[in-house]
């Protein structure tokens, strides 16, 4: 029964916050800037970048980006061919 009214609503959700969303996106300005990488469509140099296949650390909030940048650190101390990439939703 929640998901009916999940999907039911998710629509309406989306119609009534994307016009913030847009004005968000123009204020902060460099969305536009590689795009197509928040729909899982590389470049041949992004997807180049990626081979060998990289160890791949996501983190969220600055502090987590802070610690990630050390855990890719030591792993590259261990490894130095290590291919390590971070990826984050932190503007």
């Amino acid at each position: 029964m929640a998901r009916f009214f999940y999907n039911l609503f998710w629509p309406l959700g989306l119609l009534l916050f994307l016009p913030a969303s847009m004005r968000k996106m123009i204020r902060r300005g460099g969305y536009r800037k590689d795009f197509g990488q928040r729909l899982g469509l590389y470049s041949r140099v992004a997807r180049e970048n990626l081979r060998p296949r990289p160890t791949w650390i996501h983190a969220v909030s600055v502090g987590e980006i802070m610690i990630a940048l050390k855990i890719a650190a030591a792993l590259r101390e261990r490894d130095p061919s290590l291919n390590c990439i971070l990826t984050t939703t932190t503007t």
